[in-house]
């Protein structure tokens, strides 16, 4: 009887061993990957300054208008800056507002968390009787797994597109979304 059970557990054995070089290989991968991060995006949307300002530098106001974002609670102010909690589709993240020249610029850093970290500046340009919205994120992704993940299956534009597109539905615009890597001529 325990012959029977032995071509069994080998498969068991040589497929758990498989699993265990295919996470091998995709961690040395994502280890060859650069850990920052220096991209954005741009979008036209027919709005003053004035209109967008309040939709994203206000936390609470985002939950009128973010599909992804779930709850925003307030914390204690960080170095005399503003703090709060973002809950949504990727758990809780703590975010700090770094700095902010209404109703122009806004830099929001991701403080607190083991995966990522960095900063997103919004850039609101007045254009042509509307905003053009640049979202710089200079961003650093720790884990050699979630850097693999990142650059190849997500892509390190998702949740900049996301943030525009849910802006655009929220206020009834058509945008093109271009994006670029490194400095930005148009910040």
């Amino acid at each position: 009887m325990s012959r029977l059970l032995r071509p069994p557990m080998r498969f068991f054995s040589y497929g758990f061993g498989f699993i265990v070089f295919l996470f091998a290989l995709a961690w040395a991968y994502g280890s060859t990957l650069p850990a920052e991060h220096d991209v954005y995006t741009i979008a036209r949307y027919s709005v003053a300054p004035e209109v967008l300002w309040p939709l994203l530098a206000e936390p609470e106001q985002q939950l009128v208008w973010r599909t992804d974002l779930e709850t925003v609670d307030a914390l204690p102010e960080r170095d005399g800056n503003e703090s709060w909690r973002e809950t949504g589709s990727m758990g809780p993240m703590d975010f700090v507002r770094r700095s902010e020249n209404a109703p122009s610029t806004l830099t929001v850093e991701i403080v607190d968390n083991a995966q990522f970290g960095g900063s997103w500046t919004y850039y609101l340009v007045p254009e042509a009787g509307g905003t053009r919205l640049t979202i710089r994120e200079r961003g650093e992704v720790y884990s050699p797994l979630l850097r693999l993940i990142s650059t190849h299956v997500i892509g390190p534009y998702s949740t900049m597109k996301a943030i525009h597109n849910d802006l655009a539905r929220h206020l009834g615009d058509e945008i093109v979304i271009a994006r670029g890597e490194g400095e930005c001529a148009d910040c």
